[in-house]
């Protein structure tokens, strides 16, 4: 099992969230992450503040990574959509 820890930061109600990973190789968080944060390597603590400093130092990178992740949590992670997958899936099963 992959350890990881996750920094979320808020933006403002017209962007989602920036998220910020520790991820140890490849696993479904850092596939939900691409284009939506940033992923750095556990136990790396040089590469975890660099990251931090990007997302600090950068406003356009941090706003529209903010952007994406909340598009990506409506496409994908609204109540509608995981009742809808989880309907199907009940479906599949009881076919």
């Amino acid at each position: 099992m992959a350890r990881t820890v996750a920094l979320i930061t808020p933006t403002n109600s017209h962007e989602g969230i920036n998220l910020l990973t520790q991820l140890l190789g490849s696993t479904d968080i850092a596939q939900e992450v691409a284009g939506c944060g940033l992923t750095v390597p556990p136990s790396d603590a040089v590469g975890l503040a660099s990251a931090i400093e990007r997302l600090v130092d950068d406003r356009a990178l941090r706003a529209a990574m903010g952007v994406r992740a909340r598009e990506r949590a409506e496409e994908r992670w609204s109540r509608t959509r995981i009742l809808g997958r989880f309907e199907r899936q009940l479906c599949e099963l009881a076919a």
